[in-house]
């Protein structure tokens, strides 16, 4: 258990630096074909927190079903 732990602390930072890429290819991509602030204050934004929200999920998740697995094969 506490090696899944110090492995989900560096997994967190890895995951933000992969949520920061993706976020600005996507601004890049986006500003290059024209979006305007709208497009910025509501879809990019939304985007945005979605993928944080999923980025802290997902390794709560792992924890949970490494935890939940060796529970029941003992």
């Amino acid at each position: 258990m506490k090696n899944s732990i110090i492995r989900q602390l560096f997994l967190i930072p890895g995951l933000l630096f992969i949520d920061l890429i993706i976020m600005i290819v996507v601004g890049i991509v986006s500003n290059i074909f024209g979006a305007d602030d709208l497009f910025f204050c509501t879809t990019y934004c939304n985007f945005g927190i979605v993928l944080l929200v999923l980025t802290f999920l997902f390794p709560v998740f792992m924890l949970l079903k490494f935890r939940f697995h060796h529970e029941i094969n003992g």
